[in-house]
């Protein structure tokens, strides 16, 4: 099953380039830490984020992470400079709902506020060495790494190596969703956005 699209105004990205992204905010210091546990109840639509580092000198990965319904997104890095991190973060998440997105406070989510304004969420902060609070996507990081082990040579990554590991992670039945996949669960969720949107009930 395949997750509706949440839509927005695609002028809303057109400056989602390392120009545009430059041109339209600035890299700033995240001094206020908006601490996870004041993020509401689990529900659709809150998302952690994370990096996950290949050998040295070879990229990374950005993973993203829907709490409710488990589903793990990732996208190809070259470096972690802020203005990377948020064009792979909004290209990544466009399409789907997004209320909030909780990752550290490191200098590589400088840009977050642009990528509020695009996907109108908003951030939320972990504690310094406090990686727990964002559990979820750890414990998917764990995953990912059957897929592409510590110490690999993430410039070696097809968009389709990438896109099968997704798939076949994100397939996968789970105990914990009543043996539903993430996928499916996604599509529930962003099936009912779209109800809500069209006028219909929808129930956090």
């Amino acid at each position: 099953m395949e997750a509706a699209t949440h839509q927005r105004d695609p002028s809303l990205i057109d400056g989602v380039t390392r120009s545009g992204v430059k041109k339209r905010s600035r890299a700033v210091l995240i001094s206020k830490i908006v601490h996870p546990k004041s993020r509401p109840r689990r529900r659709g639509g809150d998302w952690e984020a994370d990096l996950i580092q290949g050998a040295a000198e070879t990229g990374f990965l950005l993973s993203l992470y829907e709490r409710k319904s488990r589903v793990g997104k990732f996208y190809k890095l070259t470096g972690k400079e802020s203005v990377d991190v948020a064009i792979g973060t909004v290209m990544t998440l466009g399409n789907f709902e997004v209320k909030t997105i909780t990752s550290d406070n490191g200098l590589e989510l400088a840009r977050h506020g642009l990528v509020n304004d695009l996907l109108e969420s908003e951030s939320y902060f972990c504690k310094p060495y406090s990686s727990w609070e964002k559990g979820g996507v750890a414990n998917d990081n764990g995953v990912v790494r059957q897929y592409f082990p510590k110490g690999s040579d993430f410039t070696g990554i097809t968009l389709e190596r990438l896109q099968e590991g997704k798939d076949e992670i994100n397939n996968r039945p789970r105990n914990i969703l009543g043996y539903a996949s993430p996928n499916d669960l996604l599509a529930e969720l962003e099936a009912s956005y779209t109800e809500s949107s069209n006028g219909g009930a929808f129930a956090d």
